[in-house]
């Protein structure tokens, strides 16, 4: 065989006169680096930078998503603390798995905290039921900063 032709396998593995591929013609040097990268390298590229902005767009709709209840409780336990409320108040709202009630507990002063922090507790019910909604069944929290009243739980 020549220099001139290069015999290149079919992907079989048979080497066939109609594969000839011609040589590069003299002064062009094959070095490492100057070859293009194959397709399947920058493709798998691709496809780890769209897993990563997938995931990133993944956790922000999740934190989105468990934020959500939070803010629309925060919005009506807020004004109704600093109007003095007394324990056991409802008030309608509508969450993420729809109209709810939320009831006031009891609130404590954060100690140590400067300015004066009220935490509150709110409980969720279902308003078909009566009972606290499962999905709240964890009483939840909301501090205020900046607010001093204290709701005592009441003793029987």
């Amino acid at each position: 065989m020549s220099e001139q032709n290069i015999l290149a396998p079919l992907p079989g593995g048979r080497v066939t006169p109609a594969r000839f591929i011609p040589a590069l013609p003299p002064g062009i040097p094959i070095l490492p680096g100057h070859v293009a990268v194959p397709a399947a390298k920058r493709r798998s590229r691709r496809m780890l930078l769209l897993g990563i902005v997938g995931t990133a767009a993944l956790i922000w709709v999740y934190e989105w998503y468990s934020s959500y209840d939070g803010k629309r409780i925060d919005a009506i336990v807020t004004p109704a603390m600093y109007a003095h409320v007394k324990y056991g108040t409802r008030f309608p709202v509508t969450l993420w798995s729809g109209p709810r009630v939320l009831s006031i507990g009891s609130s404590f002063l954060e100690p140590g905290v400067s300015p004066p922090t009220t935490c509150v507790s709110v409980y969720v019910y279902d308003p078909k039921t009566g009972a606290i909604d499962p999905s709240y069944r964890n009483q939840y929290f909301d501090c205020i900063s900046g607010l001093s009243y204290v709701i005592p739980y009441p003793l029987k």
